[in-house]
């Protein structure tokens, strides 16, 4: 059981300027979309599957009837937090949902952009993926057995298909998921910023904290996350509920938050 005490949700905003040319932290892909809202029935699923983000893991990226949900930014993410297999692999939880447009089966596979060579296929769990759940502070994922193979077959259906996944990373760099079916060829572009594996940080699956805590203050309101304010011109942060401060009446509630930042990302965990 892997517990994320005392993080109560890690968000991720765009960094501009973070990082210097060369820096792998500031990676940058031929095709980097910003990530779309999704249809209702698809965001009632992400926030199942992605419990402590609210509407932030509500965005996904999409090509054609496909869309990938991974809690990127601009199809960059973070892997802090992902756990890794024996093989030094990270495992990265995403949903992939197709649209009732598109009926056939669908078979998904991905891999790094670039020469071909060892780890540069991306692997998708085809037994689900771990269940994550939220209690006050905590976020606990519970890993459960899971199956790799190189390609995810998504079976034919009439309404929403929503697949529950891991990705499995073996490099960092530029990927692209390739959906095919009959009359398909869909891409979606996805980033893994950070040093490649080989390298000693490998396993720094973000920087170090960089920045001090600060204190922030809004009204927030009760049953949503709310965006409180910027700690720079370009990270925007957001808290939970007054409840979980200890305030039961939706009065403002002052959080502390801690980021840092990783490459063009940021992430803020707000300490209780």
């Amino acid at each position: 059981m892997r517990s994320l005490a005392p993080l109560v949700v890690v968000l991720t905003a765009v960094l501009s300027g973070a990082a210097n040319a060369g820096n792998p932290w500031n990676l940058r892909c031929a095709s980097m979309p910003a990530e779309q809202s999704v249809p209702a029935p698809v965001r009632a699923a992400a926030r199942a599957f992605f419990p402590w983000t609210g509407r932030a893991g509500s965005n996904g990226l999409r090509a054609g009837p496909v869309y990938l949900l991974a809690l990127s930014t601009r199809t960059a993410i973070s892997r802090d937090g992902d756990d890794t297999d024996s093989s030094g692999y990270y495992l990265h939880r995403a949903l992939i949902a197709v649209s009732p447009a598109y009926q056939g089966t669908i078979v998904l596979s991905g891999r790094r952009l670039g020469p071909a060579g060892p780890r540069t296929r991306l692997g998708f769990s085809t037994s689900g993926a771990t269940r994550c759940t939220v209690n006050g502070a905590v976020v606990t994922c519970h890993p459960q057995p899971l199956t790799f193979q190189t390609s995810l077959r998504v079976m034919p259906g009439t309404g929403w298909r929503i697949i529950p996944t891991e990705l499995r990373i073996g490099r960092t760099g530029c990927y692209q998921l390739q959906a095919t079916g009959s009359g398909l060829r869909a891409r979606i572009p996805l980033a893994v910023p950070g040093h490649d594996w080989g390298t000693p940080g490998w396993y720094q699956a973000a920087l170090p904290f960089q920045s001090s805590y600060r204190e922030v203050r809004s009204p927030v309101d009760p049953g949503e996350l709310t965006i409180l304010e910027q700690l720079s011109p370009t990270v925007a942060l957001d808290a939970l509920p007054s409840e979980q401060d200890g305030d039961t009446d939706g009065s403002p509630g002052t959080r502390r938050a801690h980021c840092r930042a990783d490459g063009r990302l940021v992430n803020c965990a707000f300490i209780c």
